[in-house]
């Protein structure tokens, strides 16, 4: 059987406490009689670790220790590892006053999501004695008392189960179930949620991945399998963990009598400045193609490549330059197996207008001697209509025309083939397009470019740019921009994935023997200025 592993750094800066796993006791006769009725079922209940990284959520954090409490799994068989990826809050001190029990561990700075959880998990596989499970757990997710005992039973009843999730809900729609699991489509290509039918009543089902806001691995599979891959630093850490698991031969379940509730991972708020996580997410997705494609296929990874790269090119059209960069440098930063954070706000290129009224103000500018203004738009924000009420009174006649808004989250393959001919239709039309485009930074359309002269861009902060649309210029920069992602898929991938050492090296690097970093004592971090923002 093959053995994988994570390349492991030594511990950042932690503070140790014993070897021994401490445990939250019992608070109230409430919880006293929780943990008896569990008692009576199970003779001698299985040590569980609880591990949580988390950087900067002092009141999240509270609160889940809050909530590990409540569970109605015997608290003497549970103990808690909080890992604090170097707060500026007040996470340490708070934890520590009112959870003595709980053991913390600081890392001098946040070095990502996947060096969080090792050093947690190093924690739990070090402790005497060692716990039968560990529980990982997001900082920000909430529990119910009946969320961990679910979990426990599925991986008693069949020993070939290495990890089990939660189903995930949504916080704002309590009702409203996320996700059940995750699977892959194709090869490696494209991942969905799980939304079981109603037919589809089995409380455990096979899944390909499991999400860390809630999930549950035996310990002794971890000294087999191995830790997470540090290369992931925010994304696809969980993702890849799962898919070593099911390499191995082991399911991946979720248990949907266990129900934990966190954001919803499909409603991402875009502005001008947060190309970071789109950069990461895509880096870590290459990897992941690469490292789990079938019989090495590179159809994957081909195929991504050439989505990022449309995607930059329309991001480019629509002056969201750091977007753009964000695609583009993260195929670069895989190929280069380069996997440190960018600076993505030093490149946005133009000066983003602080609030609506600096913006409408700009747009009285760019159409100083016009008393009529023509207007298109694609959001019904109240953002939009705080700009539409000052424009009103700058312009004697302001004419509104609402577009019809892209349907979900990313466009289809009809809604691109749709684009396209209206792109064409806007160049023919472009003598009588519109004076001004007003549109959210939720998703770039190729059409901004034909809609009209001027286009809006607004951010959920109120925050904008004013820019003047070149359709020539454009088109170019679409075109070069396309011919560069066909040359990267189909001629740079294969050669570096064949002829760089150090890319071969971040494929392989979970096949390293397991055992030796799960033993490793605390030890200074690598010399590294990198900061990741915890998810």
């Amino acid at each position: 059987m093959r053995r994988f592993s994570s390349h492991s750094p030594p511990l950042a800066g932690v503070f140790i406490l014993s070897g021994q796993c401490p445990v939250i006791e019992p608070q109230n006769p409430v919880m006293e009689h929780q943990s008896s009725v569990i008692e009576q079922r199970s003779a001698t209940p299985p040590l569980v670790a609880m591990v949580t990284a988390t950087y900067n959520r002092c009141g999240d954090i509270v609160s889940l220790l809050s909530q590990i409490a409540s569970l109605n799994y015997p608290l003497d068989r549970i103990c808690v590892i909080v890992v604090d990826n170097g707060s500026t809050d007040d996470t340490v001190r708070r934890v520590r006053s009112e959870f003595p029990a709980v053991h913390v561990v600081e890392n001098s700075r946040n070095l990502g999501t996947a060096v969080g959880f090792n050093v947690g998990l190093k924690q739990a596989l070090n402790s005497q004695p060692r716990p039968k499970y560990v529980w990982l757990l997001d900082s920000d997710v909430l529990l119910e008392p009946a969320t961990l005992a679910p979990l426990i039973d599925a991986m008693e009843q069949d020993s070939r189960i290495g990890i089990v999730g939660s189903a995930v809900y949504d916080p704002r729609q309590r009702d409203r179930l996320v996700a059940a699991g995750l699977r892959i489509e194709g090869n490696s290509d494209k991942i969905s949620f799980v939304i079981p039918t109603p037919a589809e009543t089995q409380d455990l089902i096979d899944v390909d991945l499991i999400a860390a806001c809630s999930l549950l691995v035996r310990s002794e599979t971890c000294l087999e399998v191995g830790l997470w891959d540090e290369q992931l630093k925010l994304y696809w850490g969980d993702t890849d963990w799962c898919a070593r698991f099911v390499n191995v031969g082991y399911r991946v379940m979720c248990q949907r009598e266990s129900r934990v509730w966190h954001r919803d991972w499909t409603d991402v708020d875009r502005g001008f400045f947060t190309p970071v996580y789109l950069h990461d997410h895509v880096r870590g997705a290459l990897l992941f193609a690469v490292r789990h494609a079938s019989r090495g296929s590179l159809t994957s990874a081909r195929r991504l490549i050439l989505k990022c790269f449309l995607r930059a090119a329309l991001e480019q059209l629509t002056m969201r330059l750091a977007f753009a960069r964000g695609y583009e440098w993260a195929i670069k930063d895989f190929l280069a197996a380069s996997f440190t954070q960018r600076d993505f706000e030093t490149i946005v290129g133009y000066p983003v207008l602080p609030n609506v009224s600096t913006v409408a103000e700009e747009i009285g500018r760019c159409f100083p001697h016009s008393q009529h203004l023509t207007i298109t738009g694609t959001c019904d924000s109240q953002i939009k209509t705080e700009l539409r009420d000052i424009l009103d009174k700058k312009f004697a006649n302001v004419i509104w025309s609402d577009q019809a808004p892209l349907r979900g989250k990313s466009p289809s393959s009809g809604e691109w083939i749709g684009q396209l001919f209206q792109l064409g239709l806007g160049i023919l039309k472009l003598p009588f397009r519109k004076d001004l485009l007003v549109t959210g930074l939720s998703r770039p359309r190729l059409t901004n470019l034909v809609a009209a002269r001027y286009t809006v861009f607004l951010d959920s902060q109120g925050r904008g740019l004013v820019y003047r649309n070149r359709v020539l210029a454009g088109l170019w920069q679409l075109f070069a921009t396309l011919i560069r992602g066909f040359w990267t898929a189909y001629v740079v991938l294969p050669r570096a994935v064949r002829n760089s050492p150090p890319l071969q090296e971040a494929i392989h690097a979970v096949d390293l023997p397991p055992h030796s970093q799960l033993t490793e004592s605390a030890a200074a971090a690598p010399e590294s200025d990198q900061v990741y923002v915890a998810r």
